[in-house]
């Protein structure tokens, strides 16, 4: 699936595949909403449609899934008669991805609520954080344990997609919304204000005519007025229909900014941004991009007690160079170390991440070709 369908066909393509590949009869999605965990998001693929639904109190589904499964990774296989005596049951602790002898885990009462003979239920993290659970389930065909390995590295590729199309989202909204209010101050500066000169100029010539005065130069200054409007108005229509492909590099710049005042405001970190023009990046590689600095911004953060770091942006030798420097705080620093994350991401690009240290600083570059 394209990630610039955005997150939910993404989500869909993947689940409609996963219950496929299992013959299944379905499969079930469900997150937390970032902007109240109280509330939950369900995806759910079946054999005949795809849904999406969100819930709102703790008595929903999606609460009661995670009552009853009490965090475990779970694989149940039905009695084929329908009797619960030979059923078996696996529980995992994802802490570890060992079997727990003597789990606490109703799974009649999941059957009941999932309505199936045979289910699996896999909890999903981000950074040790549960944020959800990925559940399948047939009548038909059983699973086994090691449908929770096969799951487990099935969700080590599909989270970080999924990160990136979430920021690639945000990345956009806020190029919307930025297009928006420069287009609000657009017409307010061409189209209104001169508006309102205009207003003003005809009542003057109003009263100088019903004073019995010349007014000739009057009307030439409010046609050169209304001329130097049509002008504007002009220019302004011509610079909406422009393509702008500086567009995301823009956004970009502005996304690490607000980080950067960010980190000024809740840490006290003076962090220095830096961008010279002339490189021009797609959506995904803003996106890619935005993820590096943040997550170098956080090691600062998290490993040093630096109190000043730069982030500079530049297009060299057809790559685009990344750096992301703090001031040296005294900490032994091993020369050569790369952060894993940023040197996955910038291998994932195609480019290489390595580190430089001094006593003055130490600088993460990275380089990714364009």
């Amino acid at each position: 699936s394209n990630p610039r369908f955005g997150i939910n066909r993404t989500l869909q393509s993947i689940l409609s595949k996963v219950r496929a590949f299992y013959e299944a009869d379905s499969c079930l999605l469900i997150t937390r909403l970032e902007e109240n965990p109280s509330k939950s998001k369900i995806w759910h693929s079946t054999r005949s449609s795809v849904q999406i639904t969100q819930t709102g109190s703790h008595d929903d589904f999606a609460a009661r899934i995670a009552q009853l499964s009490k965090g475990y990774a779970i694989v149940f296989a039905g009695d084929a008669s329908g009797s619960f005596r030979g059923s078996q049951c696996y529980c995992v602790d994802p802490s570890t991805w060992r079997t727990i002898n003597e789990p606490t885990v109703d799974c009649s009462a999941i059957t009941e609520l999932l309505n199936a003979r045979h289910f699996v239920i896999l909890p999903l993290y981000r950074h040790e954080e549960l944020i959800g659970r990925l559940c399948i389930t047939s009548d038909r065909n059983a699973f086994d344990r090691s449908e929770i390995g096969f799951l487990r590295q099935l969700v080590d590729q599909v989270l970080p997609s999924i990160e990136n199309i979430q920021l690639l989202n945000r990345l956009a909204s806020q190029a919307a919304e930025q297009q928006r209010q420069k287009t609000s101050r657009d017409i307010h500066d061409s189209t209104i204000q001169p508006y309102i000169g205009l207003k003003l100029g005809l009542e003057a010539v109003e009263m100088k005519c019903e004073s019995g005065q010349s007014i000739n130069d009057d009307i030439r200054k409010l046609i050169m007025l209304a001329e130097s409007t049509i002008s504007d108005l002009r220019g302004f229509a011509k610079n909406l229909s422009d393509e702008k492909p500086d567009e995301f590099q823009n956004v970009l710049v502005t996304a690490i900014q607000h980080q950067a005042l960010k980190y000024k405001e809740f840490y006290g970190i003076d962090i220095i941004v830096e961008a010279f023009n002339g490189f021009h990046l797609n959506d995904r590689l803003a996106a890619e991009t935005f993820q590096i600095v943040t997550e170098g911004l956080s090691n600062i953060r998290r490993h040093t007690e630096a109190k000043s770091a730069a982030v500079r942006l530049r297009q060299e030798s057809g790559k685009l160079v990344l750096e992301i420097e703090n001031a040296n705080d005294g900490a032994n620093v091993k020369e050569g170390f790369v952060p894993k994350s940023i040197a996955g991401r910038a291998k994932a690009l195609g480019g290489r991440a390595f580190t430089k240290t001094s006593d003055i600083c130490t600088k993460v570059t990275v380089e990714i070709p364009l």
